[in-house]
């Protein structure tokens, strides 16, 4: 699914930040992993570390 442009969605960068450690903290994570989209994380760091995450699902190993 692409990002709608045209509209701005309230962001809090705190609360993104503490969704990737609950992520990394959970043994369920890599479930997490697979509901959430890159376009889901308005900080480009955070962007960063769901697509290392992600990356790393890919390859069966840990998120943390």
């Amino acid at each position: 699914m692409k990002p709608n442009f045209t509209y701005v969605p309230p962001h809090d960068h705190e609360a993104e930040a503490c969704a990737l450690a609950c992520i990394m903290e959970d043994k369920r994570g890599p479930l997490w992993v697979d509901q959430l989209a890159i376009w889901d994380w308005d900080d480009l760091r955070h962007r960063e570390i769901y697509k290392a995450m992600r990356d790393l699902k890919a390859l069966g190993q840990h998120v943390d």
